[in-house]
């Protein structure tokens, strides 16, 4: 997995969270582009290491606490 982007959220708990998304990535070489990686599946976890599941574009739930975040970021999905 690899650190592919953040965004800014804010928690029910009124406090501030950065998010960061982990990609995995995939050996998708051939032999014509026998170096080529593909996106794989991407993981959602806060600053802190807790993770978070995605309800819908813009909101998540920590797992670990039940707290939910909201982001308006662009980047956030």
């Amino acid at each position: 997995m690899k650190k592919t982007g953040s965004f800014s959220a804010t928690g029910t708990d009124s406090r501030q969270y950065t998010v960061y998304i982990y990609t995995d990535l995939i050996d998708a070489g051939d032999f014509v582009n026998p170096n080529a990686i593909a996106d794989g599946l991407m993981e959602l976890r806060t600053s802190g290491g807790m993770h978070l599941k995605r309800l819908q574009q813009g909101e998540y739930e920590i797992l670990e606490t039940g707290v939910v975040l909201r982001s308006s970021s662009p980047v956030a999905p």
